[in-house]
């Protein structure tokens, strides 16, 4: 539902241009159970998610239970290019004080949520950290961004606009500076 599978798609379609880049990912890579998540839904870009949980029983018991939800992790990792696997790091959960240590060695914050977030915390951690921010157009995330004032938004599920929006920042780094000082005055001003 975090979308880490549209990042490793744009990561992969963007590796060759950028020899430099690596992709830290930041969390567990489980997935939440489907009764949470897809139990109820009729978004179409969560029934994408499927493919993740099993289409029938059998898959749903093996990948869900069997597989202690790890499944998706095994996903990821057999979607990343060779050219990328390299520079894909899975640094798995992390307690919240280090979190601030990465966002401060990052030259952008990705967050490719596939469904509607609620709020989206981690895009306003990383905006009061003074990162630029690069996410997807779902729940309340545009309202954090500030319409895309403070940040680049996507369409959800689109790995190619989320490749373009990252290429673009790399390839314009005073765009980039001024969108995270932009967003870092909106957390101070707006969510402290």
């Amino acid at each position: 539902e975090k979308g880490i599978h549209v990042l490793i798609t744009a990561f992969n379609r963007i590796a060759a241009r950028y020899p430099d880049l690596h992709l830290d990912l930041v969390g567990d890579a489980g997935l939440l159970p489907y009764s949470f998540h897809l139990g109820g839904s009729s978004d179409p870009l969560d029934r994408t998610l499927h493919r993740f949980y099993g289409s029938h029983w059998a898959g749903k018991l093996r990948r869900q239970v069997f597989a202690n939800r790890k499944s998706y992790l095994a996903d990821l990792r057999a979607g990343i290019s060779a050219e990328a696997a390299e520079r894909v790091h899975f640094l798995g959960p992390q307690p919240h004080t280090a979190l601030a240590a990465y966002l401060s060695e990052a030259s952008l914050f990705v967050f490719p949520s596939v469904w509607n977030e609620p709020f989206g915390m981690p895009v306003a951690e990383a905006m009061a950290a003074g990162v630029t921010v690069v996410s997807t157009r779902s729940g309340g995330i545009p309202e954090i961004v500030h319409g895309g004032e403070c940040g680049v938004l996507v369409a959800r599920g689109d790995p190619d606009a989320l490749a373009d929006a990252i290429a673009e920042l790399l390839d314009d780094p005073e765009r980039a500076h001024r969108l995270a000082a932009a967003g870092k005055e909106r957390a101070e001003t707006v969510f402290a």
